[in-house]
């Protein structure tokens, strides 16, 4: 199982895209979220697939180091952004948290040259810690 960690802070949302290979296949297995701070506003974490991935340095993910090569790249810096789903927003009570784990077998695939997006909104001063874990099939 692999896992990535990200932050933001400060009015900026929470984006983390995973993208596979011409030949890897993934599943998401779970994620987590987690809001701070006593002011700004927020959504609830959502995992979609973006009709236009974004653009950026991604960075290699491999399950095991001295195994074959990487299925996957995480990017969370984005020189084009992707384009997000659409969230409800409100000032939440805070702190917040959300975990989602899949049960065996029923998690998010995601096929051969494919996309997915953790993506939480925040903004006014919210911070958004998110977490997203997946194995390679």
């Amino acid at each position: 199982m692999a896992r990535f960690k990200a932050s933001k802070s400060l009015q900026t949302p929470l984006r983390i895209q995973l993208g596979t290979t011409s030949s890897g296949y993934i599943e998401v297995v779970g994620i987590i979220s987690e809001g701070e701070n006593s002011k700004g506003i927020a959504s609830r974490p959502v995992l979609s697939r973006p009709s236009t991935p974004g653009k950026g340095t991604g960075v290699a993910q491999k399950l095991d180091p001295r195994g074959q090569a990487a299925a996957t790249a995480v990017v969370t810096n984005f020189n084009v952004a992707p384009s997000y789903p659409s969230v409800d927003i409100g000032s939440f009570n805070l702190p917040q948290r959300v975990e989602w784990r899949a049960t065996q077998g029923n998690g998010c695939i995601v096929g051969p040259s494919d996309y997915i997006l953790f993506y939480a909104f925040a903004s006014n001063g919210h911070t958004m810690t998110g977490e997203i874990e997946w194995e390679e099939r």
